[in-house]
Parts: structure tokens; C-alpha cells; sequence
């Protein structure tokens, strides 16, 4: 069977968004016939110069990973649920059908199963600029955060 090029019409901006949160902190991978996608969201107590109140990183995460779970479930037809660690809070995709999203997902990521491996896709440098926002956006979400000396 031959392998086709994604296409550059499937990158929304919505797959750009998700593609920027893999790239950042994801893993990929498929064991014992489950295929899982897992984005790591690491947080930090945070103190910020020049601002007064403590930021509780660990809560805004937890709430903003709502609506990264409705943008999510909007793509893929996955079961997906938050995991917490004492340093992370982790997205974690599961299925067991090898849905056309998650193969659209590995070839964008050339196979590669870690954040630790991955490259900017390609199809993200071709793409238009609402397209690159998104990626951005879903990069600096997982991996951008302020950090204070203590």
C-alpha cells in the first residue's frame, strides 16, 4: 500500500494547535494495541517580578486543560482524560482503533514518538499564518512559562 503526503488542506488550525502541544512535551506510542498520545503539562510555583500574588500554575493548568480537551475530542475520536503527577498534569489520548487522525498524527511527526525526537513538521513552515499562530499557541501552552529565582 502506497503512503501518501498529508495534505496541507488537513492542517487546520485546530491539527496545528495539537501538533504545537505534541512537538512540545508528547509522547507517542502503542503498546499492546493501545495506542496512546500523552502531553506532558509540567508545572512550578511561580514568582513573577514586578507582580505581587503568588500564581498557582498547577490550577490555571488544570482549568485550561478543559478546553484543550473540548479543542482535542473536536479532532479525534478518542478517549481522553487528565492524569496528575506531584510535578505535571498529563493529557492522555487512548484508543485502540488506528483512527485516520492518529496516523495523520505519526506520519506529521515522521514516526518519531518523542518530544525528545520531534521536529517542526514541514507542513507547519508551508502552512498559512493563522496555521503557525495555532502551532505556536500550542507549543508556548505546554512548554512557555515564567519562572522566578526563589
Amino acid at each position: 500500500m502506497k503512503t501518501k503526503k498529508p495534505s496541507l488542506d488537513y492542517i487546520d488550525e485546530d491539527v496545528a494547535y495539537f501538533i504545537g502541544l505534541i512537538t512540545a512535551r508528547g509522547e507517542i506510542s502503542d503498546q499492546g494495541g493501545v495506542k496512546r498520545i500523552s502531553i506532558e503539562f509540567p508545572f512550578r510555583n511561580l514568582e513573577v517580578e514586578g507582580v505581587e500574588k503568588k500564581i498557582t500554575q498547577k490550577d490555571k493548568i488544570l482549568l485550561s486543560l478543559d478546553n484543550v480537551i473540548n479543542r482535542v475530542n473536536e479532532l479525534a475520536d478518542v478517549n481522553v482524560r487528565k492524569t496528575e503527577s506531584e510535578r505535571s498534569v498529563y493529557l492522555v489520548l487512548e484508543t485502540l482503533k488506528n483512527t485516520m487522525f492518529l496516523r495523520n498524527v505519526k506520519m506529521l511527526m515522521k514516526g518519531r514518538s518523542s518530544y525528545y525526537e520531534f521536529e517542526v513538521p514541514d507542513q507547519i513552515f508551508k502552512s498559512s499564518d493563522s496555521i503557525k499562530k495555532e502551532f505556536v499557541r500550542g507549543f508556548a501552552d505546554v512548554a512557555g512559562s515564567a519562572e522566578g529565582e526563589r
